[in-house]
Parts: structure tokens; C-alpha cells; sequence
């Protein structure tokens, strides 16, 4: 081989050295990316188990939360004694109409209600 030929043809130690180094990365991101892809796949099904059954979890105590919420619409109570008497929302409504019906006692009615819930705000 002539000098042109060796020059042209790459066999330098250090040409050899970096196409060595690139050539290990390369391998390592391969691997690296293998592995990624296998365990992806191990994990995968873990990942769904779980997010069905926390659905599920959750959808039951959303059910509960309503259910307790039109109970308590429904019923009647007394949850503070000083602030407010739970009454069924229907029989509430009867009552509102039926005390605002006289404009007058409507009126006595609501600054009643204004001047009390002004002094506990106040103490408190």
C-alpha cells in the first residue's frame, strides 16, 4: 500500500480509540433503552391493577358522600344548636314562602335574622 492509500483508509490508534468509544455508547443506550422496554412491560399491568381498583374505591365513596348528602336533605336535625335547624328541603322551601307571603312580617322577619347573625358573628 502507498502513503496515498493509508492516508485515505482510517487505521490511526487514535481513529480506532473514538470510533471504539461511540461504538460502547451506542451499545450502552441500546441496552439501556432494552431494559426499559422490559421493564415497562413487568410494570405495566401493576399500573392498571391499581388504577382500577382505586377507581373503584373512589366511585364507592363518591356513592356514599351523595347518598349521605340526600340523607341529610332530607331529614331533620340538629347539627349546631346555636346556628341552625335542619328541616327537609321541602318542608324549608314551605316555610320561606309561607313566612315571606306578609310583607310586613317579612320584613321584621329578616332584620330579626340580620341583627342576630351580626352579634354571634361579633362574640366569635
Amino acid at each position: 500500500m502507498s502513503e496515498e492509500d493509508k492516508s485515505s483508509f482510517c487505521c490511526s490508534e487514535k481513529c480506532c480509540s473514538v470510533l471504539g468509544y461511540v461504538a460502547a455508547v451506542v451499545v450502552a443506550i441500546g441496552i439501556v433503552a432494552g431494559l426499559n422496554v422490559m421493564l415497562r412491560s413487568y410494570t405495566q399491568p401493576v399500573e392498571q391493577a391499581n388504577r382500577g381498583s382505586k377507581g373503584v374505591e373512589r366511585k364507592a365513596e363518591r356513592i356514599k358522600l351523595n347518598n349521605e348528602a340526600v340523607q341529610a336533605a332530607n331529614a331533620y336535625g340538629d347539627p349546631d344548636p346555636n346556628l341552625i335547624q335542619r328541616v327537609p328541603l321541602e318542608r324549608g322551601m314551605q316555610l320561606i314562602i309561607s313566612e315571606y307571603q306578609n310583607g310586613e312580617n317579612s320584613r321584621a322577619i329578616l332584620n330579626a335574622r340580620v341583627t342576630k347573625s351580626l352579634q354571634k358573628a361579633s362574640f366569635e
